[in-house]
């Protein structure tokens, strides 16, 4: 019994395209194809909202399935907020993410514009 064919990459991060005007690439992805698979980075998704939902959403996307999970960011709830009580609350962390986390973020990046 054979298995499916190889997956059809959606995109090529790292193609000329792409690389010599990355906003405009992901600005055309966003429009026609918001959740791409590609052999380099597997899967995209472009939409901010897709983003929230796969952050927010634990159950549908798990990093269970990854077979190189980092620290804290690669284990779900709540194996990752033991790992992530561990790292200490510095200016530094403060200065890189903004208060309230990815749900500030939008506020965030409209002030700093």
């Amino acid at each position: 019994m054979t298995g499916a064919p190889p997956r059809q990459p959606d995109e090529d991060p790292r193609s000329p395209v792409v690389l010599d005007d990355q906003i405009a690439a992901y600005d055309c992805m966003r429009g026609h194809c918001p959740v791409a698979h590609s052999d380099y980075l597997h899967w995209s998704v472009f939409r901010h909202a897709d983003g929230l939902r796969v952050l927010e959403d634990h159950d549908s996307f798990s990093n269970v399935v990854s077979l190189h999970p980092t620290l804290p960011n690669g284990v779900d709830p709540p194996e990752h907020t033991a790992y992530r009580a561990l790292i200490p609350d510095s200016p530094s962390l403060r200065a890189t993410f903004p208060a309230g986390g990815f749900t500030a973020l939008p506020l965030w990046v409209e002030r700093c514009s």
